[in-house]
Parts: C-alpha cells; structure tokens; sequence
C-alpha cells in the first residue's frame, strides 16, 4: 500500500518524526513526537504533532498552516505510527487534537488510512480503564 505521504526522518531514540509540509505557504517543518505517559497504572505513548517553532524552540500544535495538504500529513502521521509500532511492538498511543475541532478531524482522517493498512487498532478510554477492544494485527510492512 503506497499512499501519497512526505518522507519523514526518525530522531535516534525512535520517538520523533520529523518531515516537512510543502504548499503554498512554502515548506513547514512538521514533528510527530510519541511522549511515554502513565495512567491508572496504564503504560501508553501520547502522540504530539505540530509545526517546529524555532525561536520557541518547540512544537507548535495551536498552528494552522493552510497549505493544502491535510490528506498528505495524515498518511504521514499514520507511516509515523505503523514505523513507531515496528519498533515498539504491542504499545498503546493516544492521540487528541489540541482543539477539538482537531481531534475530530484526527478521528475521522486517520483510521481510514491505517485500515488501508489491514491495522487493527483498540480504543481505550484511560481514564477508567474500560473501553473497546479489537486485537492488533498488523499484517503489512511498511514499503
């Protein structure tokens, strides 16, 4: 499955994922930051995801960069976290969006692309620790 995506760097620990947005605002330097968290005893990585803001030193995930390639970085973030799951095997990651507006628009672009990939994900609500849960297999490479 070869679905139109950037190609990304992978920083030395495994934990971030660096690429850039090209578009009509010009190239922006994006990062996809996998953060270890803990909850109710619950071990699981919290995906980060925005613009490099250089003179903050930080990641920016309040930006809005309009440069039209909203599908384009969602491919990316799903590769980002199939390559994160290779590498960390049979881990949990949750991901919100900074605004819910945001979070939505992750809920509703992501999984389509990760089941292209036969990837079966859990939902799990870290808070009580209940939910639903689909058993994980991956059953493709990434190319």
């Amino acid at each position: 499955m070869n679905l139109d995506r950037y190609e990304f760097s992978v920083g030395r620990n495994f934990l971030d994922f660096e690429f850039c947005s090209e578009g009509p605002n010009g190239k922006i330097v994006k990062v996809i930051r996998f953060t270890p968290q803990n909850a109710n005893g619950i071990t699981y990585f919290s995906l980060g995801f925005g613009d490099v803001n250089e003179e903050a030193n930080r990641i920016d995930d309040q930006s809005i960069s309009n440069n039209q390639d909203r599908t384009k970085i969602l491919a990316t973030v799903a590769y980002a976290v199939l390559e994160f799951t290779s590498y960390f095997t049979d881990v949990m990651i949750h991901a919100k969006g900074s605004t819910p507006a945001r979070t939505r628009l992750y809920q509703m672009g992501i999984p389509p692309i990760l089941m292209k990939f036969k990837l079966y994900y859990m939902f799990m609500d870290l808070s009580t620790g209940s939910g639903n849960h689909l058993k994980r297999i991956l059953t493709m490479k990434l190319s």
